[in-house]
């Protein structure tokens, strides 16, 4: 699961890796520019080592930990892991937020969808924020509580009220 966001990647990471692991006994990591983390036990909660339990076959973890048969089976992260890393294990990629450069999700998408890949299909999945939905935020947060100011400034300059003027050169 890719996110844009550190704070939003802590959220989906709190929120998911419990109930994961709970009910499917599918482990969990965590790997933002702040730090990483995992509800993997007694595994180093290294940059590297998550990223090696993520994709141990493109990472050869067989070399690096020969010991090591465990794996961490989602992985939530920020893009600071969407260049140079080739984790073409997973076959299922969730873009939690669209970011505002198309270069980043075919980024994320190019860390899976590589030579050596051994998956038949990869699946692709964009959640997109519902529009109506944040414009109620946006307004309920940001623009109601000026609403009284607002008010009292159409009050004071009645003629200049809201509205469209078109201004010709």
């Amino acid at each position: 699961i890719f996110t844009a966001f550190s704070d939003t990647a802590n959220y989906l990471y709190e929120q998911l890796a419990t109930p994961i692991l709970q009910h499917t006994n599918l482990h969990t990591a965590l790997i933002t520019g702040n730090g990483v983390k995992s509800n993997l036990p007694k595994v180093d909660n290294d940059f590297n080592t998550l990223l090696t339990l993520f994709s141990p076959v493109s990472k050869e973890r067989h070399v690096l930990y020969p010991k090591e048969t465990r794996e961490i089976d989602v992985l939530i992260a920020t893009d600071c892991i969407s260049e140079g890393q080739n984790l073409q294990d997973c076959d299922y990629l969730i873009n939690y937020d669209i970011h505002w450069n198309p270069v980043r999700i075919i980024q994320r998408f190019g860390r899976i969808d590589r030579i050596g890949s051994q998956n038949a299909v990869i699946q692709l999945v964009n959640y997109w924020p519902d529009m109506e939905r944040e414009m109620a935020k946006y307004y309920a947060n940001i623009l109601l509580p000026y609403a009284p100011q607002a008010i009292k400034l159409l009050e004071i300059f009645p003629s200049q009220g809201v509205g469209t003027e078109i201004v010709q050169d």
